[in-house]
C-alpha cells in the first residue's frame, strides 16, 4: 500500500468500500442484520441450505395451487400469474436454463390444475423430513 492511497481505495472506492467502512451506516447496518439472520438461521437452527430451498419451493407451489383454485372458483379476483412471468429469461448456461424452465413449467402445471392428489404427492416427495 503506498502512502498515497486510502483504505478506501483498497476496498476498490465504491458502494461496497463504503458499506464496510460503514460510511453509509443504514445500508451497512442492513448487510450486518441480514447476515447475521442468514447464519442464525442456518447455524443456529441447524438449517440446510437444500431443505430451506425445497421449503420455499413447496411453500410457493401450494399458494400458487390456492391461488389458481380461488380465482377458478371466484373467490379470489386476482389472476394467477401465467407461466411466461414465471420463466427465466436466456443466460449464457443454456443447458441450465432449460432444464430450469422445464421444473418451472412442471411445478406451474402442478399448482394450477385442481388435482390435490398430485400436489400432496409432489409435496411429500420432495419436501425432507424435517419440515413435516
Amino acid at each position: 500500500m503506498s502512502s498515497g492511497s486510502s483504505l478506501h481505495d483498497l476496498f476498490g472506492g465504491g458502494k461496497v468500500a463504503d458499506i464496510f467502512l460503514w460510511e453509509n451506516k443504514l445500508t451497512s447496518a442492513i448487510v450486518l442484520a441480514a447476515s447475521t439472520l442468514v447464519w442464525g438461521v442456518f447455524e443456529l437452527a441447524d438449517c440446510h441450505l437444500v431443505t430451506l430451498v425445497s421449503g420455499l419451493l413447496i411453500a410457493s407451489l401450494c399458494i400458487l395451487f390456492v391461488w389458481s383454485m380461488g380465482t377458478s372458483s371466484g373467490l379470489i379476483k386476482w389472476e394467477h400469474p401465467t407461466f411466461d412471468e414465471i420463466e427465466l429469461q436466456e443466460s449464457h448456461f443454456t443447458f441450465l436454463h432449460e432444464q430450469i424452465n422445464e421444473l418451472l413449467l412442471w411445478l406451474y402445471n402442478i399448482a394450477t390444475e385442481p388435482n390435490v392428489k398430485e400436489l400432496v404427492v409432489v409435496c411429500k416427495s420432495t419436501c425432507p423430513e424435517k419440515l413435516l
